[in-house]
């Protein structure tokens, strides 16, 4: 064992991509999205939406997306939702899923 005893647990990972789109919505700018026109932005959950998204559920709310140049919206799994496929296919552009499909893989 290497003595790193930090874990990603999954307040870690929507702190990682809430960091990712703070980075994300400047990069937009060179590559010519203008301000009239916002980035539209698919988040695929393989989890029903619940408490655990009310951050970024609140952060649609307050515009906080909209001011960087981002129109967000959120897609909802279930039991047995695929995330993946739609990130590979391009209807979405970020997934997050839970850690068992990777146990599997």
């Amino acid at each position: 064992m290497s003595g790193n005893t930090s874990q990603w647990n999954r307040r870690s990972i929507l702190k990682a991509g809430a960091a990712g789109l703070a980075a994300f919505g400047p990069g937009l700018q060179l590559f010519g999205a203008s301000a009239s026109a916002a980035a539209k932005l698919v988040v695929q959950y393989d989890w029903l939406m619940s408490n655990g998204q009310i951050g970024d559920v609140a952060a649609v709310a307050n515009g906080y997306f909209k001011e960087a140049g981002l129109e967000v919206e959120f897609s909802p799994g279930g039991p047995n939702a695929a995330t993946v496929p739609p990130v590979v296919s391009g209807a979405a552009q970020l997934g997050q899923f839970s850690e068992s499909p990777q146990l599997y893989a």
